[in-house]
């Protein structure tokens, strides 16, 4: 009887946690992350921006002839 009584204590527990999760990452969703880019973007400020632009990122590599050479 106590063994069945854990059990569906447990479910319940699962069950609860579950949705105790979902509510607090929507607050946290919500109430912080939203603002805060609400905030930068009307500030104009973009984390992924480069601070000094580029053509590009690739660098150039030194060219084999060998591509056995690595092994």
């Amino acid at each position: 009887m106590v063994k069945r009584l854990k059990d569906l204590w447990m479910r319940f527990a699962v069950v609860l946690a579950a949705i105790n999760g979902a509510i607090l990452l929507t607050i946290l969703f919500v109430f912080v992350i939203t603002p805060i880019g609400l905030i930068m973007r009307a500030l104009g400020r973009s984390p992924l921006a480069s601070k000094e632009p580029a053509d590009t990122h690739w660098l150039a590599l030194p060219s084999e002839d060998d591509p056995r050479k690595p092994f």
